[in-house]
């Protein structure tokens, strides 16, 4: 495995070094949750819904490709996602209008890998909100940096997610982390709503 800790200190990520299948996401997740925490948490997946641990303090999520399985904890919001690159079209009607401008500006071999990046953010950022695709992702913008990506949401203000590159079995993955202010600290109500009721379901993990 592969450690990625966050400066913050709010989030930890795994990624597992030998190269696994979705079905490894699960018990990523449950390690990650073990070492984090200091011992085993019972981890609720239910379909159609993200991952829960008990109570409402400390979040996770995870996420796979056909290769590679990435988990993520925080004591926030937290949402993370995985995106291999190829080189299928780009979906340019469902992205954000500065987006899909950024993308066809770039030769086609960048586009491919600037598209997985961006994308892996939207989906984790989504995640974080316990949104997923239920909300149109060309709602907000994604603006690609050096060592990560602005999201600029009209609904939330900006945000920052952290991207990673890994590499295995000749394919390339772009991988996103997103922490977000907890409620109190936005200074967002909502306490005592049962989180389901709150917001729509996010995929399950």
């Amino acid at each position: 495995m592969v450690d990625w800790i966050e400066d913050t200190g709010k989030a930890a990520v795994r990624i597992p070094a030998a190269m696994v299948g979705p079905g490894d996401r699960r018990a990523l997740l449950a390690r990650l949750v073990e070492r984090a925490l200091g011992g085993p948490v019972e981890i609720r997946h239910r379909q159609g819904f993200a991952p829960r641990l008990p109570g409402d303090d400390v979040r996770v999520s995870c996420a796979s490709r056909p290769g590679l399985s990435a988990a993520a904890i925080a004591r926030a919001p937290v949402g993370i996602d995985v995106e291999a690159v190829d080189g299928g079209d780009v979906p340019f009607a469902v992205l954000h209008r500065d987006e899909a401008r950024a993308l066809a500006a770039l030769p086609e071999p960048e586009r491919a890998a600037a598209f997985a990046r961006l994308w892996a953010v939207k989906e984790a950022y989504l995640k974080a909100l316990r949104l997923g695709l239920s909300r149109e992702p060309g709602g907000f913008r994604v603006a690609l940096a050096a060592d990560g990506a602005w999201i600029d949401d009209p609904e939330r203000g900006e945000a920052w997610a952290q991207t990673r590159w890994f590499e295995g079995e000749g394919r390339r993955y772009a991988v996103a982390l997103v922490v977000l202010p907890s409620p109190m600290e936005r200074g967002v109500g909502g306490e005592g709503v049962p989180p389901e009721t709150r917001v729509p379901p996010t995929p399950s993990c």
